[in-house]
Order: structure tokens, then C-alpha cells, then sequence
């Protein structure tokens, strides 16, 4: 594969929000996602301004020939965007405008793409830009799946379940409730749904220790799928799904490398009822 990693600038609509009010929060016993809420002595925001106005963003993209990922690290090192370039789809929710709401702790939250959150959900620095590199590198997995029924794609994420146990859906919810928060997330690009992944704890709002100078390391794999249905199984190399339809059985999977020459084997109680070599690449679905 060919992999290239740009960094330029990008204009974005954005809801720009206030600066930090100037006197420190000192507010010890604030409520927040389970856990204390105080915020000194990160800087706070209390209000977004009503105005959209386009706002240069430095933008880091990675890409090969079949998925484009970006990165923003101005916007807390949110993943932006994961378009599967073969399928024409987001496969992550690509929000296309910075809409913040005073969701974060330290004040502004944006919704859309991949957001790393420690120590507890929409962390105090969300909204702020943090340090990062580029590098290139290569664990008993588990995963969870979203799929698009109607339009026949979605994305799968795959860990060490051992490490990265929990995992949920979460969404505003069908209703005035829902649609009120997706008008102050985003223009044009909701309702979303969220796949929540916890590493070192179930999920929110479980929690649990870091000691002093400890360190913990965990990879998660997210990557897009297309034409095969509810994901029943998915690795690093793969998701498939297993079904009966109709009379017969249907299986199909997407690859996420190039597999030359591999056998498929299905089995019914440990007689192989199909066995089929072919060449598997990303681009490509394995239907039957």
C-alpha cells in the first residue's frame, strides 16, 4: 500500500468560542460524568459566539489508496474524518462544521469524529491542542460494529478485550430532546450515533487508577466496512458476517490488507460444506 502523511492548513466554518474568562474557575465541587469537576487550573470558556466565520486549521491527513483519515490537532487531536475512499462513505461521523456546545468541562465540546478522553469522558482539555508526531509501526481481540443498513456500510473497531473491555452505542435520541442538541452540534450533518470504547475500565462513567510515573498503553483498530451486513466477527485482517437468508446461508467479509492466494473454508459441524482460494484486497467485498 501506498501510505502519505500531509500536514497543511484547512478553512472551517466555525462557531468560534469566547476567550477564557479571566478570573480562575475555583469551583471544587462541580458534578461531571460521574466524577469531580474541578477545573482549576485548566482555563474555562462560558459562552460560543452565534456568528459562523471560516477559521484556518492546521490538518494532518493520512492516506493510502483506499481510506483518508485526518487529524486536527487544534480541536484536542480529534480524529476529523475517516472517508473510505472506495466506498464513497464517512465510515467515523464526519461533522463539517466546528460547532461547539458547553459540553466539555473546561467549557467547549465539538461533536463528530474520534475523540480520546482521559482521565474521564469529554476530558478537561477537549478543545485544546496537545502534542503530537507522526510515526509509522504495526494483539486476543474483541470489537464492535455500526452499519448503515440502508446505504450498506459502517466501521468496525477491534482491541485487546482484555485491555479495552467496554464498549456502547449512545445517542441524543428520537425527539425534541435529539433534535435540539444536534442544531447546537452541527449545521447540516446530524443526528450521529456514538461508539463508545473504554480502555482500563468498562465505560462511562466506570473509572479507574493511573499511579504516579505509571504508564498504560493500549492500540484500538477502526476501519471501514461495506456490502456484507451485520458484522457477526471482526480482527485486525478482517470483519465477516455469517447469516442465514432466505433458504440459503449467506457469509461475506472485508479485508483490511492484500491476501493473495487464501482459502475460504465454511464448516457445518466439522465438515467443510465450501472451500474457495481467491486473492482478497481492501477494495474489494467477498460476497457468496
Amino acid at each position: 500500500m501506498n501510505v502519505k502523511a500531509e500536514r497543511k492548513k484547512q478553512s472551517i466554518p466555525t462557531y468560534v468560542p469566547a476567550d477564557a474568562i479571566k478570573l480562575p474557575m475555583f469551583f471544587e465541587h462541580k458534578p461531571y460524568q460521574g466524577a469531580s469537576g474541578r477545573l482549576y487550573p485548566l482555563p474555562f470558556s462560558d459562552s460560543i459566539s452565534d456568528e459562523k466565520q471560516d477559521v484556518d486549521y492546521d490538518i494532518i491527513t493520512l492516506e493510502n489508496e483506499y481510506i483518508k483519515t485526518q487529524v486536527a490537532p487544534q480541536l484536542g487531536g480529534k480524529i476529523l474524518r475517516g472517508l473510505d475512499k472506495v466506498g464513497d462513505y464517512d465510515f467515523i461521523y464526519y461533522n463539517e462544521v466546528v460547532k461547539p456546545a458547553l459540553v466539555g468541562l473546561a467549557g467547549p465540546w465539538i461533536s463528530g469524529g474520534i475523540e480520546f478522553n482521559w482521565p474521564q469522558h469529554h476530558r478537561p482539555t477537549t478543545y485544546m491542542p496537545p502534542s503530537f508526531l507522526v510515526s509509522q509501526g504495526q494483539s486476543d481481540m474483541d470489537f464492535v460494529a455500526g452499519y448503515d443498513g440502508g446505504k450498506q456500510k459502517g466501521i468496525a473497531t477491534v482491541a485487546n478485550h482484555h485491555i479495552s473491555p467496554g464498549k456502547k452505542m449512545w445517542h441524543w435520541g428520537m425527539g425534541d430532546f435529539g433534535d435540539m442538541w444536534c442544531s447546537n452540534l452541527t449545521d447540516e450533518n446530524g443526528p450521529y450515533i456514538e461508539l463508545m470504547t473504554g480502555v482500563f475500565t468498562d465505560n462511562q462513567p466506570d473509572f479507574t487508577w493511573i499511579a504516579p510515573y505509571e504508564t498504560k498503553e493500549f492500540e484500538q483498530y477502526w476501519y471501514p466496512i461495506r456490502d456484507i451486513g451485520d458484522v457477526k466477527n471482526a480482527s485486525i485482517d478482517a470483519a465477516v458476517n455469517v447469516e442465514i437468508r432466505g433458504e440459503k446461508l449467506f457469509f461475506g467479509f472485508n479485508v483490511t490488507g492484500t491476501f493473495k492466494n487464501s482459502t475460504v473454508v465454511v464448516k457445518n459441524k466439522g465438515n467443510i460444506i465450501f472451500e474457495e482460494k481467491s486473492d482478497f484486497t481492501p477494495d474489494k467485498s467477498y460476497l457468496k
